[in-house]
């Protein structure tokens, strides 16, 4: 897993029960949007993060959560 994957991980474990947006994790990460979704794909691939509850019909308002523990 690579060092943003791994931030990102520790930044949801953090609140599980929260459904966070890419602007939210850029916010406390600090990373371009681009590089967020990037990241999030192949964690969501590797079966980490789940896809949350959407909030509006942007791109940018989709919400990804923390999977459940395995």
């Amino acid at each position: 897993m690579r060092p943003l994957q791994q931030s990102i991980v520790k930044m949801m474990t953090a609140t599980p029960d929260r459904h966070f947006t890419i602007e939210d994790i850029r916010k406390q990460i600090g990373h371009s949007r681009v590089k967020i979704r990037c990241a999030l794909t192949s964690l969501m691939h590797d079966g980490h993060v789940k896809p949350g509850t959407p909030i509006g019909y942007n791109r940018l308002n989709k919400t990804y959560r923390l999977a459940e523990a395995a």
